[in-house]
């Protein structure tokens, strides 16, 4: 008795690859050309349709995950738990309940999978928020090193001030820092983009006050006052 082989067609041609489309042989799919020319032996358990927009497809194989490109190339191993787009360039995996990243383009990865979740940065483009035991902290987004290691239970922008009228203006700039808010429990404190602590994490609020030299406004035991960057209380 013959076994049938199930084609799909291109409902939207324009947004599947130009070549490849997914076919079924039994309850198993491959990939064949539009001419029904064999170019992936059905193997996998779930293949999805290419898309214009993308260099490689997703597979499933016993319930784990990969992609193949368009020539049909098993460009990532069906190995991982979950495997998403995270950005043009970017594939978010889960590999035993942690997260990692890999690079679209070569399909290296570039993030282990070590992380509880990983997320594009509220503040800025050039940082990942990452997330780890119920703490945060930062990867640069160029070259994915871990620039603050996830350690408070929060991250956020901070704002400054004009501290004639205290308007609300953003303003996370001083030479070429950056300054991001951090946050232990009910304690917030300041650190520059590469980490760094400029104010300790002791305080029940903190922000920028900008003028003709950048201060910060800090809260503690209900009262407020004013420090330089160093630390040092003015007022």
């Amino acid at each position: 008795m013959k076994r049938l082989i199930f084609f799909v067609p291109l409902l939207f041609g324009a947004l599947y690859g130009e070549n490849l489309i997914p076919y079924r042989k039994g309850d198993k799919w491959g990939f064949s050309t539009e001419d029904k020319k064999i170019v992936v032996p059905p193997k996998y358990d779930r293949v999805w349709p290419f898309r214009e927009d993308e260099t490689a497809t997703k597979v499933m194989l016993k319930g784990k995950y990969g992609m193949i490109d368009k020539r049909g190339k098993e460009v990532v191993r069906p190995i991982y738990d979950e495997i998403e787009w995270f950005s043009g360039s970017l594939l978010l995996v889960k590999f035993n309940n942690k997260y990692g990243l890999l690079n679209a383009n070569n399909f290296k990865e570039v993030v282990k999978p070590v992380y509880d979740e990983i997320k594009r940065s509220p503040f800025s483009e050039s940082f990942l928020m990452v997330k780890l035991n119920d703490k945060y902290g930062l990867l640069r987004a160029d070259n994915f090193k871990e620039v603050v290691k996830p350690k408070y239970s929060n991250i956020e922008k901070i704002w400054a001030f004009q501290s004639s009228i205290h308007e609300g203006v953003e303003c996370t700039e001083q030479g070429n820092k950056n300054f991001l808010k951090v946050y232990a429990g009910d304690k917030v404190g300041l650190i520059d983009t590469t980490g760094n602590e400029v104010i300790p994490v002791k305080y029940e609020d903190i922000n920028i006050v900008s003028g003709e030299k950048t201060l910060v406004k800090f809260k503690e035991n209900g009262k407020w006052g004013i420090m330089d960057l160093s630390g040092k209380v003015i007022l």
